[in-house]
């Protein structure tokens, strides 16, 4: 079976057990990450002032602390 890429985005980026299914799927353009923390550390390295980044999720996936570490260290 063929890996699609999600349309309209460049990439998708996921934490948490529930999501790793769903990028695995993608194939190009999907990276999971096991804890809230490593992606934000992926974040900041990636994101620059080119970029656009849509966060979603609920606090229960800890999404409300990815953003607040991603506007704290200036990547957004």
């Amino acid at each position: 079976k063929k890996k699609k890429k999600a349309p309209g985005f460049a990439e998708v980026w996921a934490t948490g057990l529930l999501r790793k299914k769903a990028i695995d799927s993608l194939g190009h353009g999907g990276q999971w990450f096991e804890i809230p923390q490593s992606l934000i550390d992926f974040a900041i390295n990636s994101l620059d002032t080119n970029k656009v980044a849509l966060v979603k999720g609920s606090r229960s996936a800890a999404m409300d602390t990815v953003v607040t570490a991603l506007k704290t260290e200036g990547a957004c």
